[in-house]
């Protein structure tokens, strides 16, 4: 799709996540496992797992500097334990 074009959601979608790196990717599947969608991933490359695996990747870091940052990863830890229904959460 040309990156100026837009599209309308589909009807139902419950969210939309940017980027299909493997955040984004594991993000989308544990929703779906979930039966929380449908909903949207989109990316800008014409493959997934191009470029935040190895750059600005989302993930749950709670050794953080930043009082409110650090605040904010610890009140959404149980909700990423909620989605690991196989138990899979790496902590390091």
């Amino acid at each position: 799709m040309p990156q100026n074009e837009t599209r309308v959601l589909p009807a139902g979608t419950r969210w939309v996540i940017a980027g299909a790196g493997f955040a984004g990717a594991s993000t989308a599947w544990a929703l779906a496992r979930a039966k929380l969608g449908p909903g949207v991933i989109c990316e800008q490359e014409s493959s997934y797992g191009t470029h935040a695996s190895g750059r600005n990747a989302g993930l749950l870091r709670l050794v953080e500097k930043d009082a409110i940052v650090r605040g904010l990863a610890i009140r959404s830890l149980p909700h990423y334990e909620e989605l690991d229904t196989e138990g899979t959460i790496v902590r390091s």
